[in-house]
Formats: structure tokens, sequence, C-alpha cells
């Protein structure tokens, strides 16, 4: 006896193909809009601006060694309204001085989105040997206020960062 079978249907392979597919389709699209919305960008910013602080943090708590030297501090530099970076303070001013201090990382900000004119003169650091007093603002050891920062996108919205001295913690609002 001899059967015959009619193929009905898509086979494994054709399913899984187009499931590939339909997956790059869905994610390009979303990673689209996802970067034409200017409050999701402003908030990516300004959440990684937070996370840069920490980071910085971390590696004074850890006496992180750069070039196999302990600086006296790391901290947070912005080098234009689209530009900041994280540095080693070698000479221990708090403040990023390119003939002594080592940058660490440096960070550019998306498209539209940029600091605070005000910000600009804005300095935060961490020192390495003093955990009790340990975090500077503006040349200030130990400091004693919160400091700020401001994300603005060309739209107009902005967000703000705020560093807390007392618990170490980044705010986002």
């Amino acid at each position: 006896m001899i059967f015959i079978f009619k193929k009905k249907g898509f086979t494994l392979v054709e399913l899984l193909v187009s499931i590939a597919i339909l997956a790059v389709i869905v994610s390009l699209g979303t990673y689209s809009v996802l970067k034409s919305d200017p409050g999701d960008l402003l908030g990516l910013e300004a959440k990684r601006f937070g996370d840069k602080i920490q980071w910085a943090q971390v590696l004074a708590f850890s006496q992180k060694e750069v070039e196999d030297k302990v600086p006296e501090a790391y901290g947070v530099f912005l080098i234009a309204k689209d530009k900041y970076m994280i540095y080693a303070d070698f000479n221990d001013n708090c403040s990023y001085d390119s003939t002594v201090d080592q940058a660490v990382e440096t960070i550019q900000l998306e498209k539209k989105v940029k600091f605070s004119a005000d910000d600009l003169n804005k300095g935060l650091c961490f020192k390495t040997a003093d955990i009790l007093n340990n975090i500077c603002l503006d040349n200030q050891c130990p400091a004693v206020n919160n400091q700020t920062y401001t994300l603005i996108h060309d739209n107009g919205r902005k967000n703000d960062i705020n560093f807390n001295i007392s618990t170490g913690n980044v705010l986002i609002k």
C-alpha cells in the first residue's frame, strides 16, 4: 500500500527563520522608538551619570591603583557641556589637572543632551585615604552640602542628579 502525504503547514526551519526575522524587526523598531523619546534619552543619560558618580566613589573606597599607584582621590570633572570624565587625582586638590592627574574614563553625552552651564564650575571627588571625610565638593573637604547637576534636553526638559553627601546615594529627579 502506498501512502501519499500532502504537505500542510510550515516546516520547523521555516517557522524559526520567520520568528528570527520578526524579532530583528521588532528590536529595531523598539530601539528607534526609545531613541526618539527625549524623556527616555534624558533619563538614561541621568542614570548613567549617577552611576559614574557612584563608580568614582567605589574606586576611591577600594583604593584602586592607576599605573601602579593609588591616587589621593577619584573625581568627576565636566570637560564641556556634553562631556565629562572620571579622573584619578594625584595632587590631592580635588580638581582635575591634566599635567598631574589621569583620566580614567571620558564619557560623551548623547546628542541633544547637555549639562547646565552652572554645572561647569562644580567639582566632586572622593578621597582614598580618609574614608570618614572623603567627599569633597568644589575643593571643600569635607563637603557639607549635597551636589546637584542638571541635564537638559534640547527640547527644554530637565533632569536633576543629586548626590547626597550624608548617604552617598544619587537621586534623579
